[in-house]
């Protein structure tokens, strides 16, 4: 907590008169969602009983701002400024107290609150991922401090606006648990109750079905339509689908507003419960199974973005225990070239921020900090013991911390939307007294030790961090923001021999098996993807998946960069012959810091990086030859000083069967 003295208020910037309250920086919108828009800002808070006159003081650093003479914030007020006065008040409706020049990066820095004797009031270096909140870089929130009192230069001490007491959605876009009928009848008789909790599906039910769920190109990229579940007999068969989505929600935890967000086309009916409370894109008629007098407005334009919708009388319709979330979507024509559905329900989303007002994210008790989490070694070889860190304080006392694990072996990939994730962990206490791996009582490190039985070849490790002080305030790490809502640390023994042939199996010099040494291939840069078998499969092999993004687990140089998602890529060359191309794509706030062909780091770091598998699936004599030829000419362009791409050699692993290496090159 941050208390200025009256001598210590003296001492720094000789005022006269001694300040009663603090004045401190208390949000900070860094990285708005909408690029075109210039609506970055920083929030000015006087938490005293007093007015205080900031005539002449500054912010500076990543921007700069000097407040005009006699400048005052009122005792409890805002001061705020912006990057674009109209801008931001088109977008808060409210006006900036000022404009700074420069700009807040969306990499974190320091930014400076100085008094007109240019003494230092207050000093926030906010980041971008843990500790700090994840959801603000790119997000569409800003960072808010949970209350003026803590340390507002630990990440711990803020949040992303609009997630106060976040907690994971009820049902997650792309979630696996849904069931689904083909709109060939009515789903029941009557034909509403289908939508009630206490329904029991017939025969016709599809069950434990992935979103989205749809066919045809959604979003125009050359065929690719981003769908989990096809339904390639939907066109010129049947017009609608019914889904149903059950959940349960613990008792206590049933208050709140609630917020639908849907992705559809080309419209849908949504009931929570068996009541209605969304149409998008569909008329007021009743729903019939083949869409018999139902109008879909606006059919013909692309909804490539999410429809968010504030749920009516929520509190009324949640109930503890069992609940229903049932939809009915159409196409437009029984014809469509394409259909496309999914949801998410939970609590509302993060918003933009709250300048000039209380913080969304205030609280008056807020929990424990956690300040750094480390696990040692970094990336372990089997039958090692590994050593889970973290550093937590809090005004109040930190009354205990817990840690969960969650072990992952290779061919049994969990996925962040399986139900598995949710359930199988375990939990076991972190302390801080020179015990289990603590190396110093009571200096704020709890520290709990893994031990050598659960590290085994190739297995990845998750895991999670709950603190609670001594008012039973408690908080997870990570924080229900991140996109990666875990740690992870993969164990791994070195990567092993290769063996291969021209041509497996055939006589001659064609058939002869290779061994290429460990040391040969540890020579390359080596990045490892786990995931589920039957994902690698429909995402390379299987056309029908082109272009759908699939959960992973991307391990490069010990670090692991999990739940990130890949995808084949390409046009005319996919699935032809050979190998396809990979893209992967990287969590908001997590991005990878890699090395180039030299060991040098390169100077920006990646969010989404495509792999080409140096193969011609066109003309497969060629494959041999293909990427030599690109590479060459990049690298001739660069030597002339033109613009070029650069290539980026690696050492592809592919981890989703229990196999790491065969006989041969198809095996593991």
């Amino acid at each position: 907590m941050k208390i200025f003295s009256a001598w210590f208020a003296l001492l720094l910037c000789g005022a006269v008169s001694i300040l009663k309250g603090e004045v401190l920086i208390n949000e900070i919108h860094y990285d708005p969602s909408d690029r075109t828009k210039p609506l970055e800002f920083i929030e000015i808070h006087n938490s005293g009983a007093e007015p205080v006159n900031v005539g002449g003081w500054r912010v500076s650093d990543g921007i700069d701002y000097l407040f005009p003479a006699n400048a005052v914030i009122a005792a409890g007020g805002y001061y705020v400024i912006a990057e674009n006065a109209a801008a931001f008040q088109a977008e808060f409706s409210v006006a900036p107290h000022g404009v700074f020049t420069g700009s807040l990066s969306n990499r974190g820095e320091r930014l400076r609150l100085q008094d007109s004797s240019i003494a230092l009031r207050d000093e926030v270096s906010y980041g971008i991922g843990f500790p700090w909140p994840t959801m603000a870089k790119g997000g569409g929130g800003s960072i808010e401090l949970i209350n003026p009192g803590l340390d507002n230069d630990l990440g711990g001490s803020w949040r992303t606006a609009g997630t106060s007491g976040a907690v994971p959605p009820l049902l997650s876009a792309g979630d696996s648990q849904w069931h689904y009928r083909k709109g060939t009848s009515e789903a029941s008789t009557p034909a509403e109750n289908w939508r009630a909790v206490a329904y029991v599906e017939d025969g016709t039910w599809i069950a434990n079905a992935r979103m989205p769920i749809g066919y045809g190109d959604i979003d125009g990229d050359s065929g690719n339509s981003d769908v989990s579940t096809t339904l390639s007999d939907m066109s010129g068969s049947y017009r609608s689908i019914f889904m149903r989505r059950p959940f349960t929600v613990a008792a206590g935890q049933t208050s709140g507003s609630l917020h639908l967000r849907v992705r559809c086309d080309d419209g849908c009916i949504v009931w929570l419960n068996g009541v209605e409370i969304a149409r998008v894109r569909a008329d007021g008629a009743a729903p019939t199974f083949n869409g018999a007098g139902m109008t879909i407005t606006n059919a013909t334009e692309p909804p490539l973005g999410w429809t968010e919708i504030a749920v009516p009388n929520s509190e009324s319709l949640l109930v503890a225990g069992s609940n229903i979330l049932a939809v009915q979507a159409f196409n437009g024509t029984l014809s469509s070239s394409d259909f496309f559905f999914d949801a998410e329900l939970g609590r509302p989303s993060a918003q933009n921020g709250s300048p000039a007002a209380q913080n969304s994210v205030f609280s008056q008790s807020a929990p424990p900090a956690i300040r750094q989490v480390a696990h040692a070694p970094t990336q372990p070889a089997a039958d090692v013991p590994v050593t889970i860190s973290a550093k937590v304080t809090d005004p109040q006392g930190v009354a205990s911390v817990s840690l969960s694990y969650q072990l992952v072996d290779p061919g049994s990939y969990i996925r962040l939307s399986d139900s598995a994730y949710a359930t199988s962990w375990t939990t076991l206490a972190m302390r801080d007294d020179g015990t289990n791996g603590d190396l110093v009582a009571r200096d704020d490190t709890f520290s709990a030790v893994l031990p050598a039985s659960l590290q085994t070849h190739r297995r990845l490790t998750r895991y999670r961090i709950t603190a609670a002080d001594a008012l039973g305030t408690s908080v997870r790490v990570p924080y229900a923001d991140d996109e990666q809502p875990n740690f992870a640390y993969f164990t791994y023994n070195g990567v092993p021999n290769w063996n291969g042939a021209v041509q497996p199996g055939a006589a001659g010099s064609r058939g002869i098996v290779q061994t290429f040494p460990s040391a040969l291939l540890a020579g390359m840069q080596t990045w490892h993807l786990v995931a589920n078998s039957a994902d690698v499969t429909n995402s390379q092999y299987d056309s029908a998946y082109n272009g759908q993004h699939f959960n992973g687990t991307v391990i490069y140089e010990g670090n692991v960069y999990d739940h990130i998602t890949f995808r084949n890529r390409g046009i005319g060359s996919t699935y032809v012959s050979g190998k396809n191309k990979w893209a992967l794509s990287f969590n908001r706030a997590r991005d990878v810091h890699v090395r180039d062909n030299w060991g040098n780091l390169y100077k920006e770091t990646w969010n989404s990086f495509p792999i080409d598998a140096c193969a011609s699936p066109w003309a497969a004599v060629h494959r041999g030859m293909a990427g030599v030829e690109e590479a060459m000419t990049y690298r001739l362009y660069e030597l002339a000083g033109a613009l070029s791409l650069r290539t980026h050699y690696m050492h592809w692993r592919v981890i989703d069967s229990s196999l790491e290496s065969g006989p041969t090159q198809y095996d593991g």
